[in-house]
């Protein structure tokens, strides 16, 4: 049975599905989309539902088989070593985008975390794939309807200035197209009405930065900051770091870790008795054990790179420790969602913080989507009113 608020986007999505163009449906992480996935899937049919990775669709397929007969239940992954396409078809677009022939039937496409399609960008594995197959009705569902972009500059000396800017995707097009490729948003609700209606957690944050984020090094492209400048500029602070997961294991019950590289992972992992491990080159099966072991308490601790935001959902979580500074609002959230569910027992989720980026970018409760002066959708925080065209880094060029 859906909550109140997924029934409130649920109505929403009925109201649109028959209109034309794209819409935007925004909830926060850990706020129950794949259920609201699986019933507006049963709207129009047939339906291709697409996901990023093969969690998330292994995650939206189990939600939809509670509603349908499983014999109407297709899987056209590599991944998953299947390729059946039925009147509910799950994909994820790595294996779908160069096969447009085979779903030129398809009258209802949901994407799942949608903020992966640049609309900007026609030649995408999405926009092709679309467009490939006649840009049926799509829905998006994401946590975070933004992406970071490089714009320019020309200033009157003559010089060009690159700037990494967030753009919110709901207003961005390709220079070619008249018209906005998500042309609505139709259902949005912020972190903070979710948790004051006890529907995910309430974070509790601790500040204890080793560096100030405005002495993080920048990377070279200037698109977000340097991690391996940023590991090297905290060597010698390796006792520091292992202190506070010391006396995090005294008081949480599961703690995952966000590391800046691979080589940090795998130092501190070795550090920390009868922890864990999962970067994007592990063993399959190693990762299932680790992440099942984590989950059922058999390790506490888990060191990840790269991994474990999208898709990986351990609802007793109850701490996270940032030691990946970014300024990705998209990473940020994904990486802070992981300790938003909530748990029986579990009466809030913790994040330490050492990288600053709480304080660079501000706490989710403070995310806020609103109708500006002009009445275009923009993002607010504790930091700043407006996101959409934030310079967060520049240079010359």
């Amino acid at each position: 049975m859906l909550r109140p608020y997924q029934q409130e986007a649920f109505k929403a999505i009925k109201a649109d599905i028959d209109l034309r163009g794209a819409s935007l449906i925004v909830m926060p992480t850990g706020s129950g989309k794949s259920h609201l996935i699986a019933a507006a899937a049963t709207l129009k049919a047939p339906v291709l539902i697409l996901q990023p990775s093969r969690e998330l669709l292994a995650q939206n397929r189990a939600k939809l088989a509670l509603l349908v007969p499983e014999s109407e239940i297709g899987t056209y992954s590599a991944s998953f070593k299947e390729k059946t396409i039925r009147k509910f078809t799950f994909a994820t677009i790595q294996s779908v985008y160069l096969k447009p022939e085979l779903f030129k039937h398809i009258k209802l496409v949901i994407i799942d975390e949608c903020h992966g399609l640049a609309p900007r960008a026609l030649g995408t594995m999405y926009m092709q794939f679309l467009e490939g197959i006649g840009s049926p009705k799509t829905l998006g569902f994401t946590a975070t309807p933004y992406r970071l972009e490089i714009g320019y500059h020309r200033h009157d000396n003559g010089d060009l200035e690159a700037m990494t800017m967030l753009k919110l995707i709901n207003r961005m097009r390709h220079k070619s197209h008249k018209e906005i490729f998500w042309k609505r948003i139709i259902y949005h609700i912020s972190y903070k009405e979710l948790e004051e209606q006890g529907y995910l957690s309430p974070i509790e944050y601790i500040h204890e930065p080793l560096l100030p984020y405005t002495e993080i090094p920048i990377n070279q492209s200037r698109s977000d900051y340097n991690l391996e400048g940023y590991t090297r500029a905290i060597v010698g602070r390796e006792a520091n770091i292992l202190n506070t997961i010391t006396e995090a294991e005294k008081r949480y019950k599961s703690i995952l870790v966000f590391c800046s590289t691979t080589d940090q992972a795998r130092i501190l992992w070795a550090a920390v008795k009868d922890s864990g491990l999962v970067l994007g080159d592990t063993d399959n099966k190693e990762r299932t054990q680790t992440i099942e072991d984590f989950k059922n308490g058999k390790v506490k601790t888990v060191f990840n790179f790269g991994t474990l935001t999208t898709g990986f959902d351990h609802q007793e979580l109850d701490c996270v420790l940032l030691l990946r500074p970014t300024r990705s609002i998209v990473l940020y959230n994904q990486m802070l969602g992981r300790v938003t569910r909530i748990a029986p027992g579990k009466t809030k989720g913790t994040v330490i913080d050492l990288t600053d980026t709480c304080h660079a970018i501000g706490k989710i409760e403070s995310f806020e989507m609103y109708r500006n002066e002009r009445g275009l959708w923009d993002l607010k925080t504790e930091r700043h009113d407006s996101w959409h065209d934030r310079c967060l880094f520049s240079r010359i060029i």
